[in-house]
């Protein structure tokens, strides 16, 4: 496949980047590919000032989750210089390699949330005609030129943290992934990722770890495991009883939250697959972590309703859902930690 053939491919379980990184991954035929996103855990960050934070299943960025283990490098920065970014641009262009791209989502024409939702976004930019490059946006399923100047637009701009409601300027980042030393871990090698996600959901890990890897602010607290779900569902419940409008913004940050939930346990539950082709002990696992995933995709959905109907009953009912899927997700440590146990692995 040439560069510019490059179509778009949605992933069901991937955000935006996540899914340009799974199309660029499928490009440059990594072999691995289903098991490189393998983290699961549960943190809840909140600032003094916000009614209620954000619950995030990841507990390190993307690009370290990529190289750990597999050994994929992540390359690039930003550029704030036009010229000098289109420069880099072109450079990776001749070497036929795919440059993915930041940038704000309201100054991309095609997609339904133009001049609306200033949230980050990413493409993939696979060739160049004149003054127009050619993008490959997985998460709208679109493929077509845009003209520099509106491509500059997007990506030297600012874009509101979907999950704090902070704005943060891009300086038109962009990177490259390389695969020069990546490996194709065994299903042993693929056993620390299970040990590593159980000793986040159970909380015994390093919280100042994780504050340097996700660059936590100060004035954010963090709680780790999934005892941090209670804080969650206790600040939603004050926010609610208080009786103050809610807002997009606060349905987005709630939306933010359980996206981020439904899809770590999603692939996660690929992770578990591929061991169970050695440990068959694993599949009942990942068939628990699948089905976990599809109950917080429920949550995701409803809070969309939540836009068009009464949204203080919609949350409250969210909350409720979230109370069921909590059970399920201590179910599944106590399954973990058992299966791990059963093939010497010491947690």
């Amino acid at each position: 496949m040439s560069l510019t053939e490059i179509q778009p491919s949605k992933h069901p379980n991937l955000d935006c980047i996540g899914a340009s990184i799974y199309t660029v991954l499928k490009y440059l035929n990594y072999s691995a590919l289903e098991t490189a996103w393998k983290q699961c855990g549960a943190i809840y960050l909140k600032t003094q000032d916000s009614p209620y934070g954000d619950v995030n299943g990841q507990y390190m960025r993307t690009v370290a989750e990529l190289t750990w283990i597999h050994n994929i490098r992540v390359e690039g920065q930003a550029e704030p210089e036009n010229d000098l970014f289109l420069a880099n641009i072109q450079e990776r262009l001749e070497r036929d390699i795919p440059t993915i791209v930041l940038c704000n989502m309201a100054e991309l024409p095609y997609n339904p949330y133009y001049q609306d939702l200033p949230e980050m976004h990413s493409i993939i930019v696979t060739g160049r005609e004149g003054n127009q490059l050619l993008i490959v946006d997985d998460y709208y399923r679109y493929k077509g030129l845009l003209p520099i100047e509106q491509f500059l637009l997007a990506s030297n701009s600012s874009y509101r943290d979907a999950g704090t409601g902070e704005w943060y300027p891009l300086h038109n980042r962009s990177f490259e992934l390389v695969l020069s030393d990546s490996l194709h871990p065994t299903h042993d090698q693929l056993l620390e990722a299970v040990r590593s996600n159980l000793s986040v959901l159970e909380g015994r890990c390093d919280i100042n770890q994780i504050k340097r890897e996700l660059d936590v602010p100060d004035d954010v607290n963090i709680e780790v495991g999934l005892k941090s779900l209670d804080p969650f569902m206790k600040d939603v419940e004050a926010f609610l009883a208080s009786v103050v409008e809610i807002t997009d913004d606060h349905l987005d940050i709630l939306n933010h939250s359980l996206i981020s939930m439904a899809q770590t346990r999603a692939m996660y539950a690929n992770v578990l697959q591929v061991i169970s082709e050695k440990y068959e002990s694993f599949a009942d696992l990942a068939e628990l972590y699948r089905s976990i995933g599809h109950q917080w995709k429920i949550t995701t959905n409803m809070i969309l309703k939540a836009f068009d109907s009464n949204r203080s009953d919609m949350v409250h009912r969210v909350l409720q859902k979230i109370s069921s899927i909590k059970t399920q997700e201590f179910e599944a440590v106590t399954s973990t930690r058992e299966v791990l146990e059963r093939v010497g692995v010491v947690v």
